[in-house]
């Protein structure tokens, strides 16, 4: 019985352990309350993307992503145009994929991923682009941000209802086998 109690509180706590991460759901954002949630202390969000109020959009890295430095978001993030024109000149190299968008490279190191592209004579267009880089952008510049937010009370509702529901069906297959 000692031993049997041993492994249900064993993976009590495993199932526990497993849930130990956060769960974030996703919301959108406008300037004003960016403004009012970044004058709190500890940040609790993870920065997806945003839109300035020129229209243009960026988006930061899955495992990167954006945060709140004194009324600015910076990140390492990818700039979404329609349309970029690169001189051959500035080309460094450019790489076709497979099953994903191709990749161009400039001599300066900026890094472009595209879907279509159009040869000139001395330039190259290329078509629904997406552009890699470090970025640094006011609070006044923004008109909507979309983050993650994390939700302690799922998470904590979410832990202990499977762990109410794994000491159940360990009672009972205690109370089957006596």
């Amino acid at each position: 019985m000692h031993k049997k109690f041993v492994s249900a509180s064993i993976l009590i706590f495993f199932s526990f352990f497993t849930l130990s991460c956060t769960i974030y759901v996703k919301k959108g954002m406008r300037r004003e309350r960016i403004e009012k949630v970044s004058s709190r202390k500890k940040q609790k969000y993870r920065i997806l993307s945003l839109i300035k109020t020129t229209g243009e959009i960026i988006e930061f890295y899955g495992n990167e992503p954006g945060k709140i430095v004194s009324n600015t978001i910076v990140g390492a993030g990818w700039i979404k145009k329609d349309k970029i024109e690169i001189e051959r000149k500035n080309i460094k190299i450019i790489k076709r994929l497979k099953d994903k968008p191709a990749v161009l490279f400039t001599k300066d190191g900026q890094v472009i991923e595209f879907y279509s592209l159009k040869e000139e004579k001395d330039k190259i267009i290329l078509g629904k682009t997406r552009i890699r880089k470090a970025v640094r952008v006011p609070f006044s510049e923004i008109d909507l941000v979309n983050l993650k937010n994390p939700t302690y009370i799922l998470t904590i509702g979410l832990g202990l209802g499977l762990g109410l529901v794994i000491l159940s069906l360990i009672a009972m297959v205690l109370s089957i086998e006596e």
